[in-house]
């Protein structure tokens, strides 16, 4: 067995004794034990060597909490013009790489809606000679279903619903529904209608009272001619607000809630995108708050890092990995069904991108993905860290495999974290898979990223990480563990 992180850590810990200059930090213990409360930050004061060791401690419960996360909890977000478009060739049963690297990912949810299903018009013919990329047709959505054939039963669909510049249509939604049967995981009416007069879609003023009425009169003509078709809502931007009014008034209608979330507007930072997230933090409360008063779940339908394309040297570095991992787990923790991270084109926040070359690429945010995929996360523990002042986050869970996991994000670019796990029970081992990169300023690194030592393979897609370390526990319930600067390390205890 690989020990090579222990040593490391000793060999840190050496020089950490030889330093006389050292910081005055605040730390916090965040005590995680409750899903429906959020963390408790209780305030010390510890003295932190700047580069150099800080010793972290995650205290594991054997008791569950929250709900099971479901399989299709990864998901991917794109423009449904992208189905037509050209320019853009996803969605062609033909792309062996695209399809590759979306089978990566297990099992998910592939949704077709963002701004421009508002402005795609359905046309209840063959498309034939037509060019238009403004109309989809019955063949568009005969391709779109021929290539989620080639990803298998394990991907579902939501598929967005022109409500802004058009009338829904039965026959849409009846084609849709015969193509995909229960492949169709729901129909959004409508895109981000608290931004409508911001688009110049309603006048000044319009709100949730006057989109619900909308939204109910769309409802009631689709599922008079569908009544199995499932559905979504309300697809908000920003507006919370929105959310506890309509999960109130729409639960009979719907199947789950959604709502879209980006950390930052084009000013943001790699910095920024590192620091903790207060907004998601109160804002996942409140859609917390209401899907359980519904009843009903709730997913992340639309996110990423920077809004509007995101921005190049904060959403396309190793930084946005880190926080995308981070934003996954929290947000299982929190009960959310899912996360589908918006993309496409040659934006810089695709997780998936395709190259001026005519080619098929992962930009970082993609490994982060992956590790939420290999995880296989099946539901939260209790927990308690202590992360004593460093940029570290931490989620303890069970696989599906029943073993006891723990996934760790050391946010800092400098500071070593010496980990100390304490389970509920004997700790023989820990197997360590690693998301790192080997560049000398590894926040905002472009290359030299892999995960278990593999990088995804740029010819074919695919990936076949097997690096992984395992550290010997000492016949009890803790292990210590070195935790690296800027990486994330997925932990299976045995």
């Amino acid at each position: 067995m690989k020990n090579n992180l222990f040593l490391l850590g000793l060999r840190y810990a050496l020089v950490a004794a030889l330093l006389s200059i050292c910081s005055c930090k605040k730390s916090a213990v965040i005590s995680q034990t409750d899903a429906g409360k959020e963390p408790v930050l209780k305030q010390t004061s510890l003295a932190v060597t700047p580069l150099a060791m800080v010793n972290v401690s995650l205290d594991i419960s054997s008791s569950t909490i929250g709900a099971n996360v479901p399989a299709n909890f990864v998901g991917l977000s794109y423009e449904k013009s992208d189905l037509i478009n050209p320019t853009w060739p996803y969605f062609d049963e033909n792309q062996s790489v695209f399809l590759q690297l979306i089978k990566n990912l297990k099992t998910g949810v592939l949704r077709l809606g963002g701004n421009s299903s508002d402005k795609i018009f359905w046309q209840d013919s063959l498309r034939g000679t037509a060019t238009s990329i403004t109309h989809v047709y019955r063949d568009d959505v005969t391709k779109l279903k021929l290539f989620m054939d080639r990803l298998g039963t394990d991907w579902k669909l939501i598929y967005g619903l022109n409500l802004a510049n058009d009338t829904v249509h039965t026959s849409e939604v009846n084609f849709v529904q015969n193509q995909f049967g229960t492949k169709v995981l729901s129909f959004e009416i409508g895109n981000e209608p608290d931004l409508y007069p911001q688009n110049g879609y309603r006048a000044t003023g319009y709100g949730i009272v006057h989109y619900k009425p909308e939204f109910e009169a769309a409802y009631n003509t689709l599922h008079t001619a569908a009544p199995t078709a499932p559905f979504s809502g309300p697809t908000v931007s920003s507006k919370t607000a929105w959310i506890q009014t309509f999960a109130l008034d729409e639960a009979s209608r719907i199947n789950f809630l959604t709502t879209h979330y980006y950390k930052m507007g084009a000013a943001g930072t790699i910095a920024q995108l590192m620091q903790y997230d207060s907004t998601l933090v109160s804002r996942s409360g409140i859609i917390a708050a209401a899907a359980a008063s519904s009843g009903l779940p709730y997913r992340y339908a639309e996110c990423n890092s920077v809004n509007n394309g995101g921005k190049d040297g904060v959403s396309n570095v190793f930084a946005s990995a880190l926080w995308g991992v981070d934003l996954m787990f929290y947000l299982a923790r929190k009960g959310a069904m899912g996360v589908d991270f918006h993309g496409g084109r040659r934006s810089y926040y695709s997780p998936i991108y395709y190259n001026a070359s005519n080619t098929f690429a992962v930009k970082p945010l993609y490994y982060g993905m992956l590790m939420f995929a290999l995880a296989d996360m099946k539901q939260s523990l209790t927990q308690s860290l202590n992360p004593n002042g460093l940029n570290i986050t931490a989620y303890a869970f069970k696989n599906s495999a029943g073993k006891t996991c723990a996934l760790v994000v050391n946010k800092d670019a400098a500071n070593v974290a010496m980990l100390t796990i304490t389970n509920a029970s004997t700790i023989l081992s820990a197997k360590l898979h690693e998301l790192v990169t080997s560049a000398a300023t590894p926040l905002s690194a472009t290359t030299g990223i892999t995960l278990d030592g593999a990088a995804v393979n740029a010819t074919n897609g695919t990936w076949n990480g097997t690096s992984t370390t395992t550290v010997a526990g000492t016949g009890t319930s803790q292990i210590t563990l070195t935790i690296n600067p800027a990486r994330a390390v997925l932990i299976e205890l045995n």
